[in-house]
């Protein structure tokens, strides 16, 4: 449904007009696939309730991409590029926490991400880049910082950080898997 509205040129001007004035919750979406017109079955949810929210999500170079967005507070953002065959699901509550995101994942093999944020300022930012990536990252406290990075297949990654100030940065480069527990409160 989505890519039938936003061939809409009224809707395009619509939304580039609100991002422009800089509306809250404002959503920017970019649907097409590979090649313009190829069945894509990209699925976008988004549902944001609060101030200053904002969402950037490029699927033009997906195929069966998804991605699940829900956000609370104020001034929280994503920004999330999916190419490939590509899963997300990014849910954020509290207020000046982001999320950046890009995912690049195969036919039967897609890069799954589940991102969970709450607190004040904490800061993702993650890349998927191979065959059937997974990853679950989550946030709570006050100025945490994660930084992954999946290149290559197989690649699985649990990281949880629970405080304030944390910092945490994992690369995988094919068939790992980490789990990482992080606490300073």
């Amino acid at each position: 449904m989505a890519r039938a509205l936003m061939r809409s040129p009224v809707i395009w001007r619509a939304a580039f007009i609100a991002l422009l004035l800089g509306w809250p919750a404002a959503p920017a979406l970019a649907q097409c696939g590979a090649i313009c017109g190829e069945l894509r079955a990209h699925t976008v949810e988004i549902s944001q309730n609060g101030d200053e929210l904002s969402v950037a999500l490029d699927q033009s170079q997906a195929r069966r991409a998804t991605a699940r967005i829900t956000q609370t507070g104020q001034a929280n953002s994503v920004n999330l590029v999916q190419s490939g065959a590509s899963r997300a699901n990014v849910s954020q509550a509290g207020s000046g926490n982001s999320a950046s995101l890009t995912q690049s994942g195969e036919i039967g093999a897609a890069a799954r991400l589940w991102i969970s944020q709450a607190g004040e300022g904490n800061s993702v930012d993650a890349t998927q880049n191979g065959a059937d990536n997974r990853a679950a990252l989550i946030q709570t406290g006050d100025g945490n910082a994660l930084q992954l990075d999946q290149i290559g297949p197989d690649n699985a990654a649990f990281i949880a950080q629970s405080g304030a100030e944390l910092a945490i940065g994992v690369t995988q480069t094919g068939g790992g898997a980490i789990s990482v527990f992080q606490h300073n409160r």
